[in-house]
């Protein structure tokens, strides 16, 4: 199926056009070049979850009513997801934001794809000064930051390369949190810093270093978490223990945004 792109610049530029100035030729084909590039993107299958559905947004319309971006421009639904993009710049980032600040022990799902750029991750147990920020860092870092504001939380490698859906999921529970990627649990640890326990959630975009960034979001579900059934004397993992401060992630960037 030709999108609403190409047959524009075909029938603008294609050899039947007539005469058309080259630079106002040039000037629609990279206006419209975006545009072209969403249709190569699809949301992978949803995935089923359990425990109780607190929240959940598949991007079925381009209505953002249940989400609190934090500036205008950036963030917009596509084909069923949620795309966020930043000017090329170091350093800039994005959050939006939803669901409830009561909420305390929860699990978070969500989908991700990178098409520009290395950072992308959620935040939780967010609000005022307040957050806890999970970086999943592509190709030249390929690893998770889990960070309290900018505090460091853990580290742990993992490889999530751009042009790929990745499913994440985050469980927050008390002091600590477990981090899933593609069913593989890669950061199991405390927050020793001791943050607030109820909060909302957040989708993060962020340029880093690099200085470009476009993330797309789909089949985001927040569930309740069940109380703990640990079993007195099971040893618990050792939790992954988090590196010197280096740097900006998605997660500074997230965290430090509530302050």
């Amino acid at each position: 199926m030709q999108t609403d792109a190409s047959v524009v610049a075909r029938a603008t530029c294609g050899p039947h056009a007539g005469r058309v100035r080259p630079i106002l030729c040039a000037a629609l084909i990279a206006a419209l070049a975006p545009a072209a590039a969403w249709a190569q993107i699809y949301p992978p299958p949803a995935r089923p979850v359990t425990g109780r559905i607190l929240f959940h947004d598949d991007f079925t319309d381009s209505s953002l009513a249940r989400w609190r971006p934090d500036q205008d421009g950036v963030w917009r639904v596509v084909h069923g997801m949620l795309r966020g993009s930043l000017p090329d710049k170091r350093q800039k980032h994005s959050l939006i934001e939803a669901g409830d600040d009561a909420w305390t022990d929860i699990a978070l799902d969500v989908d991700l794809l990178q098409t520009r750029g290395v950072d992308k991750g959620v935040v939780l147990r967010a609000g005022k000064k307040k957050g806890v920020g999970v970086d999943l860092r592509g190709t030249g870092y390929d690893d998770v930051r889990v960070m309290h504001r900018e505090w460091p939380v853990a580290h742990a490698p993992v490889n999530v390369p751009n042009g790929k859906w990745h499913h994440l999921r985050v469980e927050a529970r008390g002091q600590e949190f477990r981090v899933l990627v593609d069913d593989r649990l890669v950061v199991d640890a405390t927050d020793r810093h001791k943050g607030a326990e109820r909060g909302h959630i957040a989708l993060a975009a962020y340029t880093g270093g690099i200085g470009e960034c476009e993330v797309w979001y789909a089949h985001v579900r927040v569930t309740a978490l069940p109380a703990p059934t640990a079993s007195a004397g099971s040893p618990r993992p050792r939790p992954n223990r988090a590196p010197p401060r280096r740097g900006h992630s998605a997660a500074d960037a997230g965290a430090a945004a509530m302050r």
